[in-house]
């Protein structure tokens, strides 16, 4: 079973997602809304994959990203991130920013193709 770590302020959002994933069967799921403690939630869960939105109240996307590369045990983690406020223009200049092997997807987004996502980044 693989295991997912949602990290995203909209408490709904993240709760919608866990009851889908775990629907499947094939997923364990733990959630964060705090940006801040997503590195901390990583450590501790050793999730195959993270969700993570890249505007929240007290940090962003890129900031949970740079950290969790500095962590050896999660260096290699797979990351895709979601947003739902950004331009085409913004997308392109963060997708050079990060490096075009993190996957950017857009909210609203329908429950298959974040499964889809998942099952193609999850390890």
């Amino acid at each position: 079973m693989k295991k997912i770590l949602i990290v995203d302020d909209e408490e709904s959002f993240g709760d919608i997602v866990k009851l889908n994933l775990e629907y499947t069967g094939l997923y364990r799921v733990c959630a964060e809304k705090e940006g801040l403690r997503a590195v901390e939630s990583a450590l501790r869960e050793k999730p195959d994959l993270i969700i993570l939105d890249m505007l929240m109240p007290d940090t962003d996307g890129v900031a949970i990203l740079e950290a969790l590369r500095a962590e050896p045990s999660l260096k290699k983690t797979s990351v895709v991130f979601l947003t739902a406020f950004m331009s085409d223009r913004d997308l392109q200049a963060l997708r050079v920013k990060i490096g075009v092997n993190v996957p950017i997807l857009s909210k609203p987004i329908s429950s298959e193709k974040l499964l889809e996502a998942i099952g193609r980044y999850a390890r």
